[in-house]
């Protein structure tokens, strides 16, 4: 897997996305690296985790959506997958 490299340091935003419903992250995290981003939504999934979304199936259908300042999607992947850590990511 690899991350454009047209990723540069900045702002970069987490949403949440199903069946057209978007849970923007209106704040967002400054992040210098383009593993930044990936270590970052790493500790988001982690999270969820933590609070056993997935073993209660509440995410099926919905995906997470990092987007840049500019609006544009750098990385999605599904959140409902069974076992998250083996579902594919998409990196645009």
């Amino acid at each position: 897997m690899s991350v454009p490299e047209m990723i540069v340091s900045g702002r970069f935003f987490f949403h949440l996305i199903c069946n057209g419903e978007v849970i923007r992250d209106e704040e967002g995290v400054n992040l210098a690296t383009e593993d930044g981003v990936l270590i970052c939504a790493a500790q988001a999934i982690q999270e969820l985790r933590q609070e056993g979304f997935f073993a209660s199936g509440e995410w099926q259908g919905w995906q997470m959506e990092v987007t840049d300042c500019a609006g544009r999607t750098i990385l999605s992947f599904a959140l409902g997958e069974p076992n998250l850590e083996q579902s594919p990511v998409c990196v645009h």
